[in-house]
């Protein structure tokens, strides 16, 4: 997800892992991109 949605999620009980940033295909410039965890791994 991008930081703009991560954003409106934070504080809802997500975790987040930073994957840094990607050029996604189509677009020219970079772009933060985060994974949504749904609970810690262990």
């Amino acid at each position: 997800m991008s930081n703009i949605v991560r954003d409106l999620a934070t504080g809802k009980g997500f975790l987040f892992s930073d994957f840094g940033d990607v050029v996604p295909k189509g677009l020219d410039d970079p772009v933060r991109l985060y994974e949504v965890r749904w609970r810690e791994e262990g």
